[in-house]
C-alpha cells in the first residue's frame, strides 16, 4: 500500500524510506530492537544496528534493509500474513525468553549448550541431503514428505538444538540433566528432554519413515537422553506429539485440551502455545531448577540439576493475570506441625487419551515432600500411614 501511494505522491518517498516506521515495524512484525552500539571518543553515538535472523549472522544499519530480510528468509507474503507475521514474532520471543528464564534459574550452562540454527532454505537442503543417503540398492528412496510448518521452521532458524552427549550407558556425566525441555524422574523412569540437534532430527525422522514407524507427515523435536521417550510435530495438523519407544508406537498429545489462537496459521498454532506455555511457567517459577535424581547424586556424586517439571507451590501471590497456571498445580497441608506438599505432573507417554474411548485412562506422576514447621513442639516424626485425596477439574473425588 505504502509502494502505490509513492506513485502518486512524491512525499511519500521520504515516508517510505523513514528509519523511525521501518525501526517500528521491525519490532511489532518481528520482535527485533534494534541494538545501540557504545558511542565513539568523539562527535555523537552511532546509530543502532539491526539484527538478520539468527543463522545468517550479521547486522544491518538500516531498519528498513532488516525488515525485508525477515520477510524473505521465511518467504512472508501472500495470504494470510500478518498470521505468518505473528507465527514468527512469537516464536523469536518466545525463544529469547526461553533462554532468559535458563539463566534466571541458575542452568547457563543449559543455555549455551543451544546450537545455531538454520534458515528455511538450508534445512531443506539438509533434509534433502539427508533422506538421500539413506536412498541405498537395499532400500528405496523415501516417498516425498510434508514440509515442516512455520512455527517448527521458524524455532530450528531460531534454535539449531542442544549440542549434548546423548548416550548415558557408557558414562554418566551432568549433562545427560541438561534437556532444556524439563524433565522429571519417579520409579524406574529418568526424563530429561533435549532439542535434538537438527541433523540428528532430521536423521532420526528419516531412519523413522524408512522403517514405516512414522507417517511421512511427522517431524522429531526432541528425546530424552537414552531416547526412551520422544517429542514430534506432526506437520499437518502441527500438533506436539510424545511417544514412548514402544512398538507400535503410541502416540499422545503432549498438553491436554484443544489450542486455539485466531492470530496463528490452525497448524502453528499448538507447537507455539506449548512453548509459549512451557517458557512462560520457567519465567514465573512455575517450574524451576532442581535435582532430577536425588538418588543417583547420593550414590555417584553426580550433579543431576537440571529444569524439572514438577509444579512449584509460590508464596507470592502472582499479579499478572496472564501467569495464571492451567493443568494440575502443587497443593499444601498443613498437620500437626508437619507441612506436606504434593506436586502432580502429567506423564503424556503413558496414557491414553483417546477420544472414542469412554474414559480416557490419564496418568500423573506425585512429588511429595515433608517438612517440619517451627514453632511446633514436634522435632521428629515418621509416616506410619498416608491418605491422599484427589479432585479432577469435575470435583470428582478419589481416595488413595
Amino acid at each position: 500500500q505504502l509502494a502505490l501511494c509513492q506513485c502518486v505522491c512524491r512525499s511519500w518517498l521520504a515516508t517510505a524510506s523513514n528509519e523511525r516506521l521501518w525501526a517500528a515495524r521491525l519490532s511489532s512484525d518481528f520482535g527485533v530492537e534494534g541494538r545501540k552500539t557504545n558511542p565513539p571518543e568523539a562527535g555523537s553515538p552511532s546509530p543502532p544496528t539491526f539484527p538478520a535472523p539468527p543463522p545468517l549472522r550479521h547486522s544491518f544499519t538500516r531498519a528498513k534493509s532488516a525488515w525485508s530480510c525477515w520477510r524473505d528468509t521465511f518467504r512472508i507474503q501472500g495470504g494470510e500474513f500478518e498470521k505468518k507475521l505473528a507465527v514468527v514474532r512469537r516464536m523469536y520471543l518466545a525463544v529469547n525468553d526461553w533462554k532468559v528464564g535458563l539463566n534466571k534459574v541458575g542452568l547457563g550452562c543449559v543455555a549455551s549448550s543451544f546450537a545455531d540454527g538454520l534458515t528455511p532454505d538450508e534445512l531443506a537442503r539438509v533434509t534433502s541431503e539427508v533422506e538421500a543417503s539413506f536412498d541405498t540398492p537395499t532400500s528405496p528412496a523415501l516417498a516425498p514428505g510434508v514440509p515442516p510448518p512455520l512455527a517448527l521452521q521458524a524455532l530450528w532458524c531460531f534454535l539449531g538444538g542442544q549440542e549434548l552427549e546423548f548416550d548415558g550407558d557408557e558414562e554418566l556425566s551432568s549433562s545427560l540433566f541438561w534437556g532444556a525441555l524439563g524433565g522429571y524422574s519417579f520409579y524406574n523412569n529418568t526424563v530429561s528432554m533435549r532439542m535434538l540437534p537438527i541433523r540428528k532430527a532430521v536423521a532420526g525422522t528419516a531412519a523413522l519413515h524408512q522403517r514405516g514407524v512414522i507417517p511421512r507427515d511427522m517431524r522429531l523435536l526432541a528425546a530424552n537422553f537414552n531416547m526412551h521417550k520422544r517429542l514430534f510435530v506432526n506437520c499437518t495438523t502441527g500438533m506436539v506429539l510424545v511417544s514412548p519407544s514402544s512398538s507400535p508406537p503410541h502416540y499422545q498429545p503432549a498438553c491436554t485440551g484443544t489450542p486455539t489462537d485466531a492470530q496463528l496459521l490452525p497448524n502453528d498454532v499448538p507447537l507455539v502455545l506449548w512453548l509459549e506455555n512451557f517458557v512462560h511457567n520457567l519465567n514465573y517459577g512455575v517450574i524451576a531448577a532442581e535435582p532430577l535424581f536425588p538418588d543417583l547424586e547420593l550414590e555417584t556424586n553426580i550433579n543431576t540439576l537440571g529444569v524439572s517439571l514438577y509444579p512449584r507451590y509460590r508464596e507470592l501471590e502472582i499479579v499478572d493475570p496472564a501467569a495464571a497456571v492451567e493443568g494440575p498445580t502443587c497443593s499444601r497441608c498443613v498437620t500437626h506441625g508437619v507441612e506436606v506438599t504434593c506436586r502432580p505432573l502429567y506423564i503424556p507417554e503413558m496414557s491414553d487419551c483417546n477420544e472414542e474411548v469412554d474414559s480416557a485412562q490419564l496418568v500423573f506422576s506425585y512429588c511429595i515432600s515433608m517438612r517440619l514447621l517451627e514453632g511446633y513442639h514436634v522435632t521428629e516424626c515418621q509416616l506410619v500411614r498416608r491418605h491422599w485425596v484427589m479432585r479432577n477439574a469435575e470435583g470428582e473425588v478419589e481416595d488413595t
